[in-house]
């Protein structure tokens, strides 16, 4: 697999495409975001060379066939704003786990609602999977709502699931198979408070 199996896939609103090393700046952005780089492979405080590296651990990652990370970019400038990826390694066969984390001056536009509702067809239907999960923090309630919004159902609470920093903290279980209804209404509502705006669910 090369970056040529990437998609470049039509989210109505922003496209799913691969990384690119002028997607520098937005890995800039997101490491200077605690709320990222807690749950994320994003380093925090980056510079120019962690940034590219970091672009460079997803090539990788495809050419490894342990994940595909998609960059979510704007449709007209093709500007990255946000990330989402299957990750295929540790869970089994025939599943992937989702994640995807868009920076504090993108968020409230829906991207990450956008972008997982065009991934998960795209999974099943040309990649062949029957399965996807998503794991969330308990608090996190927005990022569940968008995770519910994309058809996905709740699965129960994980108790001491992952370490994330030092500790080892619960996290919540969303799932979704092709049997699923789709969602009908895909419309996003601007957050009335930015306690509502999702911030990252589970990533790499």
């Amino acid at each position: 697999m090369d970056l040529r199996d990437v998609p470049r896939l039509d989210a109505g609103g922003c496209v799913l495409r691969a990384f690119r090393d002028d997607d520098a700046p937005l890995v800039l952005a997101a490491s200077d975001d605690a709320a990222i780089t807690r749950v994320t492979t994003v380093p925090p405080c980056a510079d120019e060379y962690r940034a590219r590296t970091w672009i460079r651990l997803q090539h990788a990652r495809v050419t490894d066939r342990v994940g595909l990370p998609f960059a979510i970019a704007d449709p007209v400038t093709d500007e990255a704003l946000g990330q989402i990826g299957l990750w295929f390694s540790g869970v089994g066969e025939g599943r992937a786990r989702l994640g995807y984390w868009v920076p504090a001056r993108h968020r409230g536009r829906g991207l990450a609602g956008r972008a997982l509702r065009t991934l998960c067809p795209w999974a099943f239907e040309v990649a062949g999977l029957a399965r996807l999960e998503l794991y969330v923090e308990p608090h996190n309630v927005a990022s569940q709502r968008v995770a519910a919004s994309a058809g996905f159902r709740w699965e129960g609470l994980l108790r001491a699931w992952e370490t994330i920093g030092a500790e080892r903290r619960d996290m919540v279980m969303y799932s979704r198979l092709p049997s699923d209804a789709a969602p009908t209404v895909w419309r996003a509502t601007p957050p009335a408070a930015p306690a509502a705006v999702a911030s990252p669910a589970r990533g790499r």
